[in-house]
């Protein structure tokens, strides 16, 4: 993803072993914007969330 872009369902997973954000927060992260690029598979933190 690159810095800007929304989150989507297609943009987002839980990947197993969790070392990023709980699965609870999945519809939080729904429609927020990544604060800056995002390489595939790196796990998610709320650092890299923009806050509205």
């Amino acid at each position: 993803m690159k810095a800007g872009d929304t989150f989507t369902p297609d943009t987002v997973r839980s990947i197993r072993p969790a070392n990023g954000l709980h699965t609870r927060y999945y519809d939080d992260i729904i429609g927020k914007i990544a604060k800056q690029d995002i390489k595939a598979g790196t796990a998610l933190g709320w650092n890299l969330i923009a806050n509205e």
